[in-house]
């Protein structure tokens, strides 16, 4: 399995004034392996809510599933929602939607 992208969030995440760093789980993770003439892919976007539906349509449009959406925390500024996904098949094609879902988000690669 690898690891393609591990971006930061452009805005700056707090909690009851506290900054988050990314290392403590907020960044974008997306996890790629093939086998044979497909590939899996699974991970999780951390968005904030004028990026989910985006995101949603483009995942669907390349036939990634979204497998939960929540929320991790109580209090933190701006609100954040975590999108995990799910998907097998072609390993180009699941590599473009995925590279396009990622545009929508504002992360730092």
């Amino acid at each position: 399995m690898t690891t393609i992208c591990r971006g930061f969030l452009l805005e700056s995440i707090k909690m009851n004034g506290t900054d988050i760093p990314p290392s403590m789980g907020v960044s974008q993770a997306i996890n790629f392996q093939t086998e044979g003439q497909k590939a899996a892919t699974t991970g999780d976007f951390v968005l904030t809510a004028n990026k989910v539906n985006p995101v949603v349509r483009t995942l669907k449009e390349y036939g990634i599933a979204v497998t939960a959406l929540r929320s991790h925390m109580l209090t933190e500024t701006p609100r954040l929602f975590f999108m995990h996904f799910w998907a097998v098949d072609n390993p180009d094609k699941l590599a473009y939607g995925l590279r396009k879902a990622l545009g929508l988000t504002n992360t730092i690669m």
